[in-house]
């Protein structure tokens, strides 16, 4: 899906990041290297909401024997993707007024 695909691009930048920061001196590697590991951790728990979904969908849907937990779980994940996107955007935002360190 188009989601893992940034999930994974995002793990590489930071991966290659991570590589070629002793190159450099300085804080702006590690700097850098923060704020994407910042981003992808709270990109990373909407992931998990919307995969938690999904999964409780294929276990028996809304009319299945554990519908009542299953709503539970899904309203809960529901409230933390809520309150995570304000988080993502500022993440996001952090991320890209920073400068690359190899610039």
């Amino acid at each position: 899906t188009l989601r893992r695909q940034w999930e994974l691009r995002r793990e590489r930048a930071r991966y290659a990041a991570e590589m070629f920061s002793p190159l450099h001196q300085g804080k702006a590697a590690s700097r850098f290297i923060h704020r994407l590991s910042v981003l992808q951790q709270r990109l990373g728990v909407l992931n998990d909401g919307a995969v938690a979904t999904h999964l409780l969908a294929e276990l028996g849907g809304p009319s299945g024997r554990h519908a009542y937990a299953a709503g539970i779980v899904v309203g809960f994940l529901a409230a933390r993707s809520a309150k995570i996107r304000p988080r993502i955007v500022e993440a996001f935002d952090r991320f890209r007024r920073q400068p690359a360190f190899w610039g």
